[in-house]
């Protein structure tokens, strides 16, 4: 619907932005305009007031800060309302204390949003708070629809579905309409910015020397691997052992096996103190040992040494599973969330830092950011960082269900039109860290290198948990500034993805914001999720993406990415140089950098960039003939059986087996309690 833009429009026919009734004298109505105005009446006025040589105020420069008293307010006011020809409240002036804010503030979009958002919740136009958030006036997702289908009829454009998510509120919309579409709009600096981003110098990037992983269906990085490249869906149904089947809710998850199974003799704890030990620090002892191994370090050698813990873990439900009576200091220590990397620590004697954080999702992510800022400030010289999520009770499953955040049918079809929520699963992924020049100098085989992190918050969105699309790409610029990487040169993204019908496009279309300008018609970027195999690790999820990238980078091929059909009509795939690999595809040959981005519900944003492992150019045959002795425990032969599957043999060292010093506890009891501290099922 097209109309002369100085018709005066009733409140179904949205004005263009920086268009709308106003007086002859104010028919030109352009932002830019508007701003002169406001400009020149506060010139006028600090003129008139004594300040004869005032000519140019800055329009980001706040009220505040002019000096202006309360009846000099109030006079500003008067000349304003004349100027602009409508009423403006002096808590206005005070509310949007700068001319940027204010010009959006008088225009008339929003005006109008104003108005329509006041009928929506029944309220007079006068008692909407253009701050607050669209939710809190009960525009959900079918209202919002109609709201954005009436402004694009009238602009000319179809809006994006998610435009009331990434800007929350009519204030925010209506900048963001006016910038976008007003009459020679000046683009105002968002606020999202990298302006205060450091480039990483070229030394400054992270080594990755070893990991660990047990996922559903993949015991160790290789499973994990060969289950990723042949496009494997490793959901299942609940296993009997976890609950009894349950109403209201879904049979449906990613499940780790064996997870009641544990040898606590090989670590040193009693059998007592083991069955009151949440399974999550048991799980995590097993693969942070693991990831040692793989990165060709001895346990017992790091004792007393600077190695720092980052484990980002969310739930712990094993606390369902303890008795109530009979409870000791065990109990405390055992379900504790600080207790889960401190059980690391205290096991092997490190004495870096130690922290466990919690940033729902993006935890685990959240805590490789961390461990890197640590590694470069010199607080550690090896960092062992990661995530742990076990699904132990039924309870948080049937509360998801119930707000309609799971999939039904216990798939993640990320990016997919049939996308209808994610899947709950767990599992533990530990990566060993070291400053690129030490791993150099200790010839440690690199894996892959970490060029730069980010991590940043949603602020006052459309709700708690909904996801902010300007944050989303804030991340991921300032981890791309901080990496001193260009967004032109990311080939692949392993996407947060989690599978939800409004998440998947505004993920999508921040990722399209960031990375596509720029980019020539050859230069492709894939994209994918890890969790259309095995599910939202939650905590775990972003080293989960990690993990993935990791060994892509290695293999130099990208593995398919699964439950996709047809693309979810919000998702622009077609206006983009992205594309989703269906089958593996070759990674080019040229410098390899992905990005990984994890979001949590919390609100907090991690995003990580990785690049290949650098050539290093060692002897290959000197490195296989290199002699490190490993100290394994010998009483449990099983252990000793799967050394070679979890990382020695792919050391390119030959490994000579030192029995481990005894430790003084009895041998008998060690056998018998060996891996029988399980799980109480109710």
């Amino acid at each position: 619907m097209n109309q002369d833009p100085s018709q005066v429009l009733t409140p179904s026919e949205p004005p263009r932005p920086g268009t709308g009734p106003q007086s002859a004298k104010t028919a030109d109505t352009s932002l830019d305009t508007i701003r002169q105005r406001i400009h020149d009446c506060l010139v006028a006025y600090l003129k008139r007031e004594g300040h004869p040589d005032v000519d140019r105020i800055g329009y980001d420069r706040p009220f505040t800060s002019l000096g202006i008293d309360f009846p000099g307010i109030a006079t500003i006011r008067e000349a304003l309302e004349k100027e602009l020809g409508g009423e403006l409240s002096l808590d206005a002036l005070f509310q949007f204390g700068t001319i940027d804010k204010l010009a959006i503030h008088v225009g008339p979009i929003t005006d109008w949003l104003a108005e329509r958002i006041g009928r929506l919740a029944n309220i007079p136009r006068t008692e909407v708070d253009t701050r607050r958030p669209f939710l809190d006036y009960g525009l959900r997702s079918a209202t919002a629809m109609a709201l954005l289908k009436d402004l694009g009829e009238w602009l000319g454009r179809p809006l994006p579905a998610t435009l009331t998510y990434d800007h929350p509120n009519i204030q925010a919309l209506a900048g963001y309409l006016t910038r976008a579409f007003g009459d020679r709009a000046r683009v105002v600096q968002s606020p999202t910015s990298t302006s205060t981003a450091q480039k990483a110098a070229p030394d400054d990037a992270i080594a990755i020397i070893g990991m660990g992983c047990r996922f559903p269906k993949a015991k160790n990085p290789d499973e994990f691997w060969e289950l990723l490249k042949n496009g494997v869906d490793a959901i299942t149904e609940v296993p009997p052992s976890r609950w009894k089947p349950v109403d209201l809710t879904v049979p449906w998850g990613g499940f780790v096996d064996e997870v009641d199974q544990f040898d606590p003799g090989f670590f040193g704890i009693s059998a007592r103190e083991a069955e009151t030990m949440d399974p999550q620090q048991r799980l995590l002892l097993e693969v942070g040992w693991e990831a040692l191994e793989d990165a060709g370090i001895a346990v017992p050698s790091l004792a007393g040494s600077q190695t720092g813990v980052f484990v980002g873990i969310w739930q712990h439900d094993y606390h369902y599973h303890l008795p109530s009576e009979d409870q000791n200091l065990f109990f405390e220590t055992g379900t504790a969330y600080s207790v889960n990397p401190a059980r690391l620590a205290y096991s092997w004697d490190l004495r870096g830092p130690c922290k466990a954080i919690d940033t729902a999702c993006s935890s685990s992510l959240v805590a490789l950011h961390d461990a890197c800022r640590s590694l470069r400030q010199g607080e550690c010289d090896l960092v062992l960082a990661g995530g742990v999520n076990l699904i132990l009770h039924p309870g948080v499953t049937q509360r998801f269900f119930a707000s309609r955040m799971l999939s039904p049918d216990g798939r993640c079809k990320t990016f997919d039109a049939e996308a209808d929520g994610y899947v709950r699963s767990e599992g533990c992924g530990i990566l060993v860290l070291k400053r690129r020049e030490d791993a150099l100098r200790d010839g440690d085989r690199i894996l892959a290198l970490i060029r730069g992190s980010a991590v940043n918050h949603d602020g006052r969105t459309n709700g708690l948990v909904a996801p902010n699309g300007p944050a989303q790409q804030a991340v991921v610029r300032q981890a791309l500034a901080n990496a001193g990487v260009k967004p032109r040169e990311i080939s692949y993204i392993e996407a947060h993805g989690t599978g939800t019908p409004l998440g998947d496009p505004i993920e999508f279309n921040a990722l399209k914001e960031v990375l596509m300008p720029g980019r020539a018609p050859g230069e492709i970027c894939h994209i994918g999720s890890v969790k259309t195999n095995i599910g939202h690790l939650e905590s775990s999820a972003g080293v989960a993406g990690v993990i993935k990238v990791v060994l892509a980078l290695a293999q130099g091929e990208i593995p398919p990415h699964i439950n996709l059909k047809e693309f979810n009509p919000h998702i622009p795939i077609a206006d983009t140089f992205f594309s989703v690999p269906r089958k593996p595809t070759p990674w080019p040959n040229e410098c390899k950098l992905a990005g990984v981005s994890s979001f949590g519900i919390s609100g907090t944003n991690a995003h990580v960039v990785l690049e290949e492992a650098p050539s290093v150019g060692w002897n290959e045959r000197e490195a296989r003939n290199s002699t490190r002795k490993v100290g394994i425990h010998r009483k449990n032969e099983r252990k000793l059986a799967g050394v070679s599957s979890f990382g020695i043999s792919g050391t390119n060292a030959h490994v000579v087996l030192e029995e481990a010093p005894s430790v003084g506890w009895n041998e008998r009891e060690a056998r018998n309690s060996t891996r029988k501290a399980g799980i109480h099922h109710q």
